[in-house]
């Protein structure tokens, strides 16, 4: 959104340029004890959280579609976006004295469907995965998070069926979003997931690998599994680079990063995993009454998980 030639105030000019920033994004702006979204962010969220939509003047003759919450009710509303799929971007308001008489601002926090870290947004029996996935010719990689609990594994696949395995293996881990390269995603358009597009060159081998390196602080990444996996390691450090543009405050769980085979597992395939009803019924769709819901028998979320995986 870019602005127009005329005359508008300052905190619209200042919106403005915060919301350029982050054009993907539901912009909620801290105005006061309120987040306030403009234009065609107000008319969404006016849509899918039932909340009334108003106007905002932002010149002597002109207004704009405004709508917005209380501030103490974010964690609510953020849930039923984030369950439609969209990006929230948190704008707060820095320090207590204006700047020439503009309150200082910027985004603190993207939320997206695969960054969520609070258990009251998630089903807390299940994993939340972000993933991200790594092309060249016949060979993929595949890496996956789950941020509230550090489990970040990566593989990779190859041959003439790779892309099937990489379909079989996106649906056993259900991830919440996943990150491919701006150049890729005319593949990944046809599977039934949230699709995040980052830059092609987040996903080089040789950034991917400084990049884990670094966070890791380690100078190889032999111990972690990753020697001679350069699709695995474009696919993880797409997820490290994604973490930190969203600002998520758990990147010490990197260190938990290690590698897989799925040719070392019993592999079955989503129809099969349907008709067995293993974690959901096969009309209904729901937990309740499959086998997994069957031997559940654990106490705890992290247990929940564990028997999930």
């Amino acid at each position: 959104m870019k602005p127009t030639n005329k005359k508008i105030t300052p905190i619209r000019k200042q919106y403005l340029d915060i919301k350029n920033k982050h054009p993907k994004s539901i912009l909620f702006f801290r105005l006061g004890d309120f987040y306030e979204t403009f234009d065609t962010d107000a008319k969404i969220i006016s849509d899918i959280l039932g909340i009334v939509l108003t106007s905002r003047k932002i010149s002597k003759h002109e207004s704009v579609p405004m709508a917005g919450i209380p501030y103490h009710s974010l964690d609510n509303h953020l849930k039923k976006l984030l369950n439609n799929g969209l990006h929230v971007a948190i704008c707060e308001q820095q320090g207590n004295d204006p700047n020439n008489g503009i309150m200082q601002r910027k985004v603190v926090r993207t939320y997206t469907p695969g960054t969520l870290t609070d258990p009251t947004m998630m089903d807390e029996n299940r994993n939340n995965y972000l993933a991200a996935i790594s092309f060249e010719d016949d060979q993929i990689g595949i890496a996956h998070i789950d941020i509230s609990t550090g489990y970040f594994k990566a593989t990779e696949f190859s041959g003439n069926n790779a892309k099937d395995q990489l379909i079989n293996e996106l649906n056993r881990i259900s991830p919440a979003e996943v990150l491919v390269s701006d150049s890729n995603n005319h593949f990944t358009n046809q599977m039934d997931f949230h699709i995040t597009t980052i830059p092609n060159w987040v996903f080089n081998p040789k950034n991917s690998r400084q990049l884990l390196m670094e966070q890791t602080e380690t100078s190889t990444l032999a111990g972690y599994g990753l020697k001679n996996r350069p699709l695995a390691i474009s696919a993880a450090g797409a997820i490290v680079f994604y973490m930190q543009e969203t600002q998520v405050n758990k990147l010490e769980l990197l260190n938990s990063l290690s590698t897989y085979n799925t040719k070392e597992f019993m592999l079955l395939d989503e129809t099969t995993r349907l008709n067995l009803e293993l974690t959901k019924t096969l009309r209904a769709g729901k937990k309740q009454a499959s086998l997994l819901h069957t031997i559940d028998r654990t106490i705890t979320p992290m247990g929940g998980k564990l028997l999930h995986q």
